[in-house]
């Protein structure tokens, strides 16, 4: 089990980044990476872009427009403590937690339809299915849509995450939703 590079907490939200050691192909990776890279544009169907594309530059820029492989299939939220009756500690927090993350399936299937280009995922983590988290980037938030029966209670949530070649990335944050501090 791996950790998450980094998740941050605000008042109802986690931003969670995915661990960059990983290796990383690019359409101007050279020799064996490209040859990878162009396999997993094959394997996604992702072969026939009809739009020049600008290249960033510097540490991490190509980070800004990639995407995670192995997909994900499933994400997961918990917390350490009860969250409300319902959610005793240590049980999914799914039915609570919205996803809001880039990802390009939908984009890539359609023929890359511009009406689809940048179109974000917001979905209640319950409600998604694995080809609406297929070609995301590594970077998400997670939004609640309640507080926990006691929100001053500083609780510890963990994100957990699953790819589809069955591994699974823990991070972890220590959280007080404090009403207080929404306004």
């Amino acid at each position: 089990m791996e950790q998450f590079q980094s998740i941050s907490h605000e008042p109802l939200s986690l931003a969670v980044s995915i661990n960059p050691c990983v290796p990383s192909y690019s359409i101007i990776s050279e020799g064996d990476d490209k040859d990878k890279y162009d396999a997993l544009c094959i394997q996604n169907g992702d072969c026939s872009y009809p739009n020049t594309v600008k290249y960033l530059s510097g540490a991490g820029a190509m980070d800004l427009i990639s995407c995670v492989t192995p997909d994900f299939i499933r994400i997961d939220v918990i917390a350490d403590k009860d969250f409300d009756k319902e959610h005793p500690a240590g049980t999914s927090l799914a039915d609570l937690v919205y996803a809001y993350m880039d990802c390009y399936r939908r984009f890539v299937d359609s023929g890359y339809d511009k009406s689809l280009e940048g179109k974000k995922l917001y979905k209640r983590l319950d409600q998604i299915e694995e080809e609406d988290i297929s070609l995301c980037t590594g970077y998400y938030q997670l939004f609640f849509n309640v507080l926990p029966d006691d929100p001053s209670s500083e609780m510890t949530i963990t994100v957990i995450s699953e790819n589809a070649a069955g591994k699974t990335q823990t991070g972890s944050a220590k959280c007080k939703f404090n009403i207080n501090s929404l306004n």
